[in-house]
């Protein structure tokens, strides 16, 4: 049946050929004459806005799809490779236990008809953040990650956003090495973003 492809596809299309609009990611052509927010067509807004700056150099049937799914794999087994590597500090167990990251059902299920739901990997980046035990609010990778998750799809932004609560959590509640105002800028940062 396709699943939801066709609609990706289309929704980048649709934003490929309309002109740049202010808030930037709002797809005029596409449910005319309001638009819709290229996120709801789950189009995958990174590689949309970042082909778009190139789309009179693309194919006439260009789509990112493969590309996406390729660097998600690639993610996956890395930052799966440095979550094992955390704890084993072994480079053959960290490598052969990626692996298993990099076959897992659940991501494999996503890819022929959701691919943005297949980036794994910022969950796996996520956890990495928590686990690397910094006794620093770790603000500009946090950052990075929430703006990431918000350009690859919302649904990652609640999850790696719930992840960098449990983080700050631990830094700033339980083993108290930042103070409020620390703790304030950091939030806000990320409530800006």
């Amino acid at each position: 049946n396709g699943w939801d492809t066709f609609q990706h596809h289309i929704g980048w299309e649709f934003f490929r050929h309309a002109p740049f609009t202010f808030p930037f990611g709002i797809n005029q052509s596409y449910g005319y004459p309001i638009g819709i927010p290229l996120t709801y067509t789950d189009s995958l807004p990174l590689f949309a806005f970042i082909f778009k700056i190139f789309s009179a150099w693309l194919p006439v049937s260009f789509q990112y799809q493969g590309i996406w799914i390729l660097l998600c794999l690639v993610l996956q087994g890395i930052f799966g490779f440095l979550l094992l590597h955390q704890y084993t500090r072994r480079k053959i167990l960290s490598l052969v236990g990626s692996i298993f990251f990099l076959v897992a059902p659940i991501m494999h299920f996503r890819i022929p008809g959701h691919a943005p739901l297949a980036g794994h990997w910022l969950l796996l980046l996520s956890l990495w953040l928590i686990l690397k035990h910094s006794k620093k609010l770790l603000t500009w990778q946090w950052s990075l990650v929430l703006v990431l998750s918000l350009l690859i799809h919302p649904y990652f932004l609640f999850m790696c956003g719930a992840l960098m609560l449990a983080h700050v959590g631990r830094v700033w509640f339980v083993e108290k090495h930042v103070n409020w105002k620390q703790l304030g800028i950091f939030l806000a940062i990320q409530l800006i973003l």
